[in-house]
């Protein structure tokens, strides 16, 4: 027996990507929460050249179906969102495959702005997914908020994918270089990772709650990748070095 399961993925500033959505139902219009290129780079798909792109590792080879697409959804700045973008789909970050172009709409820059459906994957299987903007609604950069992927598992396994994380907290946040992971974290592998998707601590065997030394980072923004462990990536959390 199969049944859909969803991942809903994060996106930071680095184009490396990895993650699944911790927050509620509304969606945010904060920057910081979306990403944005101003400056175009060399594609891993070398088919895409020297492009506006962004690639999401799913941290697992899944078995794809739908897709649900949020754009750019910052006041003032939704026509930094893409506008006709190309997917392509990787088992190995090396070797692409071209799913489809499709045209994504405008967001709303609402906090109840519900996004889109995306194409659909037709039990694809893969881990890399290679997202590449063609233009724009009229920006001069590119953005984009999250994604959605639906996915085929056995049942057998679903309790290892789907977890209760509205109870994982981190405190305090901001921080000054000590914070506290407080919630189900027992079994987990934990990774610190700055903005450009580098991991720069990790913490294996974890149990709650667990407090964690940031105080030797530069100042910024950095998140907590909460993974458990030998399955795929659970949950990411932001947290603020002052």
């Amino acid at each position: 027996m199969k049944e859909l399961l969803s991942i809903i993925i994060i996106i930071l500033m680095g184009q490396i990507l990895i993650g699944q959505n911790c927050s509620g139902p509304n969606h945010s219009i904060n920057v910081n929460d979306s990403w944005l290129s101003c400056a175009m780079s060399q594609s891993p798909n070398p088919l895409r050249g020297n492009s506006h792109w962004i690639v999401y590792d799913l941290g697992y080879e899944y078995v794809l179906g739908a897709t649900h697409f949020w754009n750019y959804n910052v006041g003032n700045e939704t026509d930094n969102g893409m506008k006709t973008i190309s997917i392509d789909y990787s088992l190995d970050g090396v070797n692409w495959t071209e799913l489809e172009t499709f045209e994504l709409q405008e967001a709303t820059a609402m906090i109840n702005y519900e996004g889109e459906s995306g194409p659909d994957f037709y039990s694809q299987k893969c881990r890399y997914v290679l997202i590449t903007a063609l233009d724009t609604w009229g920006g001069t950069c590119v953005g984009l908020s999250e994604v959605r992927f639906d996915i085929e598992q056995t049942a057998s396994i679903q309790s290892d994918v789907i977890v209760d994380h509205s109870g994982i907290s981190l405190f305090p946040n901001p921080t000054e270089g000590l914070f506290t992971i407080s919630g189900v974290v027992d079994q987990y592998d934990v990774g610190i990772i700055d903005a450009n998707g580098n991991i720069l601590q990790n913490f294996n065997n974890a149990s709650s709650p667990i407090t964690i030394n940031i105080s030797q980072l530069p100042a910024g923004l950095y998140f907590v990748n909460i993974v458990r462990i030998g399955n795929p990536i659970l949950c990411m959390k932001k947290i603020i070095k002052q």
